[in-house]
């Protein structure tokens, strides 16, 4: 986030959360709790991540699983156009009687998208590669800020389709390349790299830029569950 805050205006002062968890699923059973049961049920909860379906029980007051319907194979991963889209329309729809929404985009999260660059498997992935000393780490880098610049524009665009007095852009977690001898973001790991999150505050205003084309039937669904698994590196 450091290398491209001076390129987006929406972006203005970096100040830093600490996670609650290391790993999407570890961040949702932390986050969605009985103790903010009131919140959770005035909350609208938009989700490109896999993990999404453990939490599609709980009382929000709108839940999109992006990630069930809006895979696309070509890329192994759920676009962010895509969250955009299904994000605006949920906004439109719940309007002032939502408190709050979360958009929850997989990018930066490798395979990155304008540089072809994916993300392995469990196994074998480009994390992994470093660890013990295969790939470029520069070239691996670059890749990853430019599938955040990829997200970013696609954030830009909600914010002028969405009304909301303040807006916090940030992550349900980090990533490690090395520190302590962590690489990804394996659950349970406290280190700064991974825990410390960016946090940045803005606000939005829907001046009607976009209208939303969001398909839900599935029909873009042509892989099987451990397929899109593999290509995120969960398998």
């Amino acid at each position: 986030m450091e290398e491209v805050i001076d390129e987006y205006t929406f972006l203005t002062e970096l100040d830093t959360h600490r996670s609650t968890a290391s790993t999407s699923g570890e961040w949702m059973r932390t986050t969605f709790t009985e103790e903010y049961e009131t919140e959770v049920r005035n909350t609208v909860y938009v989700s490109a991540n896999q993990h999404s379906s453990a939490v599609e029980n709980q009382p929000f007051l709108g839940f999109e699983d992006v990630y069930n319907y809006g895979w696309d194979s070509d890329h192994g991963t759920v676009l962010a156009d895509t969250v955009t889209d299904v994000a605006i329309e949920a906004g439109r729809k719940y309007g002032d009687s939502r408190d709050r929404m979360i958009v929850h985009y997989m990018q930066p999260h490798f395979p990155s998208i304008p540089e072809p660059l994916g993300h392995g498997n469990k196994f074998d992935n480009v994390w992994k590669g470093l660890m013990v000393g295969r790939g470029d780490r520069d070239e691996i880098w670059e890749s990853y800020i430019e599938n955040l610049r990829y997200v970013l524009d696609h954030v830009e665009v909600l914010l002028a389709n969405v009304d909301a007095d303040t807006v916090a852009i940030t992550a349900d977690h980090g990533n490690a390349m090395g520190e302590w001898g962590v690489y990804d973001h394996p659950l349970g790991v406290p280190i700064d790299c991974v825990k410390t999150v960016p946090w940045i505050t803005t606000s939005a205003n829907d001046e009607r830029t976009r209208t939303p084309s969001v398909t839900k039937d599935g029909s873009e669904v042509d892989t099987t569950v451990n397929d899109r698994l593999e290509s995120l590196g969960y398998r």
